[in-house]
């Protein structure tokens, strides 16, 4: 059965969204500096710096967080390294 974002499990904490679109519109956007924003074409996703088109991909250049591959979302972690 599945949980929905209004259901009491969730103690009236809300989902995460990230801006998203094609990766067209992604690629003609400027995200803000710690922006995230998702492809909904190639399910990966970037980060912005205020300045650079589309962000920078997360993950590097071979693009190793691939979000279409994930089956099991509640079994996976998400590992950033350091933020600072």
């Amino acid at each position: 059965m599945p949980i929905y974002p209004n259901d009491p499990a969730f103690n009236g904490f809300l989902p995460l969204q990230l801006r998203r679109g094609s990766y067209d519109r992604t690629q003609n956007y400027v995200p803000a500096e710690g922006e995230l924003i998702y492809s909904t074409s190639t399910y990966q996703v970037y980060v912005g710096d205020g300045t650079t088109v589309g962000g920078w991909l997360v993950g590097g250049a071979a693009g190793s967080l691939d979000f279409g591959t994930i089956l099991n979302p509640s079994s996976y972690n998400l590992d950033l390294g350091n933020i600072v």
